[in-house]
């Protein structure tokens, strides 16, 4: 069985092309909890009454959180295998669901246009991804093509294309949720921000390329669920004023 890892030369540069791409999305966060803070708090509180705690937060929890996750990530990436048997691909990975598809099961083999090979079996949830920063790059392009076409990618849909839209439609959903003031469209926000945080919660569950840690912790999400499932009962019985 041949196997194939993920190359050092990209395991070196990974931490810091990782903390370039999670500084700004870091940021967003911290700016819109401090905006629903805000927003939520007593009348005649100002932005400056809870700055000074988020910042402390911030800078506390942050730069320990994106170490651990960085270490995390790579962990992954360094665990990361790639084989090959006589009618098996099967894609191994530390604390991930081990993912195999036989050749006949393979529905097809697409390359992404920034070089990234996607194995799609019978089932929905047997998806191999084979990075492009795999060693023997091209000797596994030439066992992919032996065992089916390789398809060049199709026309995603807008939100694949830019995802962005999807982030900045949820991050609006989840803070018109906590901060809009009128019954009514607080009460379509929060139904909103739970629709899209439930199947969120179903994809990244069912997804056999996500850790298991990541897993568990997708399980958090319920709390801001739970709270605006909270407001909406709230509103709807009358106890708390719009």
């Amino acid at each position: 069985m041949k196997q194939y890892k993920i190359s050092r030369e990209f395991l070196r540069t990974v931490n810091r092309k990782a903390l370039i791409k999670s500084i700004p999305l870091l940021l967003l966060a911290c700016a819109l909890g401090i905006f629903i803070s805000n927003a939520n708090s007593p009348a005649g509180a100002g932005i400056m009454d809870t700055f000074p705690l988020f910042a402390a937060a911030a800078a506390i929890l942050l730069p320990i959180g994106m170490y651990i996750g960085l270490k995390k990530s790579k962990a992954l990436l360094e665990s990361y295998t790639i084989s090959f048997a006589d009618n098996l691909v099967m894609r191994e990975q530390a604390n991930t669901p081990t993912v195999s598809i036989y050749f006949n099961e393979i529905e097809y083999i697409e390359k992404k246009n920034d070089g990234h090979f996607v194995l799609r079996g019978k089932d929905n949830r047997n998806i191999i991804v084979i990075p492009r920063h795999i060693e023997e790059y091209d000797e596994i392009s030439q066992i992919l093509e032996g065992i089916r076409h390789i398809q060049a990618e199709a026309k995603k849909p807008l939100l694949e294309q830019y995802p962005i839209i999807y982030i900045i439609a949820y991050l609006a959903t989840m803070v018109g949720a906590f901060t809009v003031t009128n019954a009514i469209l607080s009460v379509t926000f929060c139904m909103l921000f739970l629709g899209v945080s439930i199947w969120n919660l179903y994809a990244l569950r069912s997804n056999n390329n996500i850790d298991r840690k990541t897993k568990r912790l997708a399980w958090l999400t319920l709390l801001p669920m739970a709270s605006a499932l909270g407001r909406i009962i709230l509103v709807l019985s009358g106890y708390q004023q719009m």
